[in-house]
């Protein structure tokens, strides 16, 4: 089908797809650089504003961050998150207000499938009292979330013009016998460590099939850990059998090191599923990762998955994906106590339980509608010929 040229700030796709992964990182340095990326095409001319919101709420979540750690003022925090969800909300509900009488933003909201909570955050921070830090901190994320689904990944799946990988399904496989092999050499003893350059014909194997797993892409070995029966598996796992498994795993994941168990950390909390069995077993994990009990290398940059610098990375991953469990999570951060002293985001993480606990995203985010269920029999009340109708009251 014939397309007109469109006018776009970024002068490739590819430069779209790194501002995309820029924004959406777990890393502060890379959102502030995306913001000012946003800033420098603003000065081409107009920018589309799925993209101008993006970089209005990623401003202020950094502000937020800047400011909440030095115990300063919350009311600009609180303005600034208040005028990014109200531009986000009218850009995207004016343009489509096509009626010839105005139609409700609700009904607008609708339409493009909307947590209609969005207008009442819009409604009370024009019209009526600022609404709370953490009320405005949850919608702003939210938002991040809705333009992350309905335009940064719509454009990269409609855009993309490179060849499928042919090599992903020969990495699946790969990774399929190499798992299998570990599963096999680790169940033999599963308290035997095979320490790097072991020549035995186990030690031989057992390094062969990690060294596949280290030579894979990285999104294509989180993908097959978390989605493909490795980690998670599609069975009930009692206290015993959960042990067991990460008994199994747990020096595949040390020798794996911290950048690829803080990728499946993210990639647990991403994922969008409700099957229950998937969600029981993704939270154990969580907190699996969450008790620090994994010692990496020395050859790694950090010797545990919770340090000083990684600690507020897993605070601002748990914010961004809120999952049911995920105050129960914070409370396992939490137990951290000298970490957190020491990045100044005990106050932080305490709050932010606290309102995970009152408030789940689930409550806001649209219910189905009920099915009507139909009346089996109807019952009236009996006829009384004498009886007068009189105001209420009177005798």
């Amino acid at each position: 089908m014939y397309r007109h040229p469109q006018i776009t700030p970024y002068k490739s796709f590819y430069e779209f797809e790194q501002l995309k992964k820029w924004f959406y990182s777990a890393d502060r340095k890379l959102r502030a650089r995306a913001v000012q990326k946003v800033a420098a095409y603003a000065t081409k001319g107009s920018l589309p504003h799925s993209l101008e919101s993006t970089s209005l709420l990623t401003s202020s979540a950094l502000l937020d961050e800047q400011l909440s750690s030095s115990g300063a003022d919350p009311m600009p925090i609180r303005l600034s998150y208040a005028m990014s969800l109200i531009k986000f909300c009218n850009g995207l509900l004016d343009p489509i207000q096509k009626s010839t009488y105005a139609m409700s933003l609700n009904k607008l909201a609708e339409i493009l499938q909307l947590p209609t909570y969005f207008v009442e955050i819009r409604h009370a921070g024009t019209h009526e009292m600022l609404p709370s830090l953490e009320m405005l901190r949850f919608s702003a994320q939210s938002a991040l979330e809705w333009l992350e689904t309905n335009y940064w990944n719509e454009i990269c799946e409609t855009t993309s013009s490179e060849p499928p990988d042919e090599k992903s399904d020969q990495e699946v496989e790969a990774l399929t016998e190499s798992f299998k092999t570990l599963r096999k050499i680790r169940r033999e003893d599963i308290h035997k460590v095979y320490k790097f350059g072991d020549s035995t014909e186990t030690g031989t194997k057992y390094w062969k099939a990690m060294k596949v797993l280290k030579s894979v892409k990285e999104d294509v070995l989180f993908n097959y850990m978390v989605h493909h029966n490795c980690l998670v598996l599609k069975t009930p796992l009692n206290e015993k059998k959960v042990n067991g498994i990460r008994l199994l795993y747990r020096p595949i994941l040390e020798e794996l090191g911290y950048d690829v168990v803080l990728g499946l950390f993210q990639t647990f909390l991403a994922a969008d599923t409700k099957n229950e069995l998937f969600s029981v077993q993704r939270t154990q994990w969580l907190q699996y990762f969450l008790s620090n009990g994994l010692t990496f290398s020395q050859n790694s940059i950090y010797s545990k998955f919770l340090n000083t610098h990684s600690v507020g990375v897993v605070f601002a991953l748990l914010t961004k994906h809120p999952l049911e469990s995920t105050a129960s999570l914070l409370q396992t951060l939490s137990q951290h106590k000298q970490l957190l002293e020491q990045t100044k985001l005990t106050a932080k993480v305490s709050d932010q339980t606290k309102f995970m606990s009152k408030f789940y995203v689930s409550d806001l985010l649209p219910q189905p509608a009920l099915k009507k269920q139909k009346c089996e029999s109807l019952f009236l009340f009996e006829q009384h010929e004498l009886w007068e109708p009189k105001p209420f009251g009177q005798p």
